[in-house]
């Protein structure tokens, strides 16, 4: 796993990749194998974008990967006011 991560991070440096990592099977918690904390920590100190997801509920899924598709928007489009992000943020679809 770790030689993964170190390929992502060098390669994300280069072409300013994001990463989006899913935890899957949310709705499982007897089975979880590693707690919400240490996913979100994990993504933290490795710069991804973290959710937690459950196939019941696919809102949750629509719900990360419009997030993650904002984060790139934001990203590309750094030079925009604070109040334009944050209208990005609110409103979906918007560009």
């Amino acid at each position: 796993m770790e030689k993964y991560i170190k390929d992502i991070n060098e390669k994300s440096k280069k072409s300013n990749t994001k990463v989006l990592l899913l935890g899957h099977k949310s709705d499982c918690e007897d089975k979880r194998q590693i707690t919400k904390k240490e996913g979100s920590d994990f993504a933290d100190l490795n710069n991804f974008l973290f959710f937690e997801t459950t196939s019941l509920k696919s809102d949750e899924i629509i719900n990360a990967f419009e997030q993650f598709i904002d984060d790139i928007k934001i990203e590309k489009y750094k030079t925009l006011s604070v109040k334009a992000i944050t209208q990005i943020r609110r409103k979906k679809k918007c560009f």
